[in-house]
């Protein structure tokens, strides 16, 4: 018995309808429904992400908080004080939307969440338990 083989792009672009040609590839959507938003130059994952930048750009030109930051990096720590890594020897880290200084001089961790993920709910403990509190909005 003799089996008729044709390439992957073939059988693709002949699903998609379009025999001959390259079927058309398109961005894949966020699961969660986030449309990544460009404002100023800055591209960010999420209309609710960009909006609360705004809101917090202003705050900060008005003098209420300072040391405004994106996309902050902090590392999770076991109980033992080292920093947690996968099975791969990565460190293990929360990426944070937005960091700033309260008029208080309190350190404050945001996340703009439209949905609460298992993942992030169990980062959120973990950094409760190294006593920082990450506020959503």
């Amino acid at each position: 018995m003799t089996q008729n083989r044709i390439p992957a792009a073939v059988y693709r672009a002949e699903l998609a309808g379009k025999t001959g040609k390259k079927a058309k590839t398109t961005p894949a959507a966020n699961k969660y429904g986030a449309t990544k938003v460009t404002r100023g130059g800055i591209t960010f994952d999420s209309k609710r992400e960009a909006d609360r930048y705004d809101q917090l750009l202003m705050l900060e030109r008005g003098g209420v908080i300072t040391h405004l930051q994106r996309q902050v990096w902090i590392d999770l720590i076991g109980a033992d004080g080292a920093p947690l890594k996968s099975d791969s020897g990565r460190v293990l880290h929360y990426l944070a939307d937005f960091t700033y200084r309260d008029d208080d001089g309190r350190r404050v961790v945001e996340d703009s969440k439209g949905i609460s993920t298992r993942v992030f709910k169990l980062k959120k403990a973990m950094l409760r338990a190294q006593g920082v509190e990450v506020v959503e909005v």
